[in-house]
């Protein structure tokens, strides 16, 4: 295995500039790994080294043999604690469903903040239910007014 580690300045801490040596990294527990990647064969190992901020790249398998967590569990975790590589994930994994359902995780959420998100809907959520609120209340205002209107 050859050195796969490309030298990338990046501005992490509000003006300290740090130099990182930055990997592609292949998650996988059987195919050969392409020249110039890194091999891990265990999410725990991704998961390290995206928390480090080494990870350009990252293509994944999902299954990674018995008992392991799969490419989908490492997606979770990229996905709730919003920590992705530089670049958008690809997903190598012959399992077409496992495969469709990163891809599907990765394309919805990369380097977005669920957290964010779910705040954002819940707003809307209430945003809306004061939008119904009030046109009820027209509503109201308007049947109160022409039943006042009518003489008796």
């Amino acid at each position: 295995m050859g050195d796969c580690s490309k030298k990338v300045t990046v501005d992490f801490s509000g003006g300290v500039w740090f130099h990182l040596r930055m990997k592609d990294v292949f998650l996988d527990d059987e195919r050969e790994t392409p020249p110039g990647w890194h091999r891990c064969h265990h999410v725990y190992e991704v998961i390290a080294l995206i928390k480090a901020k080494q990870v350009r790249k990252l293509s994944l398998d999902h299954d990674l043999g018995d008992g392991e967590k799969t490419g989908y569990h490492l997606c979770l975790w990229m996905v709730e604690n919003n920590k992705w590589p530089v670049e958008k994930p690809v997903v190598h994994s012959a399992n077409p469903v496992g495969a469709m359902v990163m891809r599907d995780m990765i394309d919805k959420w990369f380097q977005k903040d669920w957290k964010e998100v779910i705040r954002a809907r819940e707003t809307g959520k209430e945003d809306r239910r004061k939008e119904i609120d009030r046109r009820q209340d027209d509503k109201t205002v308007k049947v109160l007014r022409r039943k006042a209107a009518v003489p008796r």
